[in-house]
Formats: C-alpha cells, sequence, structure tokens
C-alpha cells in the first residue's frame, strides 16, 4: 500500500527514534519476554483517518479464538536459519490455519497482531516473535502475548495518548 522509498509520499509520518525500551527479562530464556518499546522523537498525531493508536489488552487477556490480522513487510516466503526452538511458553500465542497459507514471516518481527474490539478499534494481542519456516501446514506462528505485559507497557508509557479499548 504505502512505498517506503518514496521520502514525500502521501499520508507518510517519518519519525527519529530517541529510546529502546527492552522488558528487562528479555534474554533470561531464549526467546521469552520478546518485547520491547521505542520513544519517537515527536508525539505523532493521532486521525482516525489514516493514524490511530491501537488499544491494549487487558492483563491476563485471553485470545483463545477469532480472527487476528498480522501486519509487516517481510517475506513472503521462507529462506533463513533453521535454529528454532521446540517450546511455547505462556508468554507466547500460536497463531495460524493448520492447513497453513497464513503467517507472518522472516523481516515482520515486532509487528503487530491485532484483533477487532467490535467497537471500531482494534487490540494489541501479540507481536509476531518467531515461526518454523513461514505458512506452513500444522505449524503456527508464534507470536508475543502483549497481554502478559499490559502493566510493563501502561508502566513505560504513562502519560503517552492511548486507545480507550472501550470506545
Amino acid at each position: 500500500m504505502h512505498d517506503r522509498s518514496h521520502r514525500h509520499e502521501a499520508g507518510l509520518v517519518r519519525r527519529g527514534i530517541v529510546e529502546v525500551v527492552p522488558h528487562p527479562q528479555y534474554g533470561d530464556v531464549i526467546l521469552d519476554h520478546d518485547i520491547a518499546l521505542i520513544k519517537l522523537s515527536k508525539p505523532v498525531v493521532f486521525n482516525q483517518v489514516h493514524i490511530a493508536p491501537v488499544c491494549l489488552p487487558s492483563p491476563g487477556q485471553k485470545f483463545d479464538e477469532g480472527t487476528a490480522v498480522v501486519t509487516g513487510w517481510g517475506s513472503m516466503a521462507y529462506f533463513c536459519s533453521k535454529k528454532y526452538f521446540p517450546y511455547v511458553t505462556e508468554n507466547m500465542i500460536c497463531a495460524g490455519l493448520k492447513e497453513g497459507g497464513k503467517d507472518a514471516c522472516q523481516g515482520d518481527s515486532g509487528g503487530p497482531m491485532v484483533i477487532d474490539n467490535g467497537v471500531g478499534g482494534y487490540v494489541l494481542a501479540g507481536l509476531v516473535s518467531w515461526g518454523i519456516e513461514c505458512a506452513m501446514p500444522d505449524h503456527p506462528g508464534v507470536y508475543t502475548n502483549v497481554a502478559n505485559y499490559a502493566a510493563w507497557i501502561s508502566e513505560v508509557i504513562a502519560g503517552s495518548e492511548t486507545c480507550d479499548a472501550a470506545a
């Protein structure tokens, strides 16, 4: 939809990164706590036409059913390392189709997995983390379970404009 190579594309908003805040437990267990926040150089003006904040889930909110949407600029095919880990922690969500065909892929890491909140917005259920190849049958993608980090995120971003999940 967007050509990021064109500097003055309509609707394009650019911001520098002032600070990266990784989760303090990232790295204690390989790929667990795979989440970080970034502070932008200037605030982004939210408007419902082009840019809106995604809603944070409630702490511990479950996403066992429903349709999720994953966004990214990653690969459409798998072509990377075979060093994957055979376990999933409670801080992760598996998502995909049993028959395959839909998944995030290399280059999408950190991208959002959102679920319609039913009232005109989206809840950030997960972040693209890892998987075995891409869109393979019986190999769902693995996402960071954002609900397990909602309290930490709220603490780090205190004072920032956020989505009203009930709106």
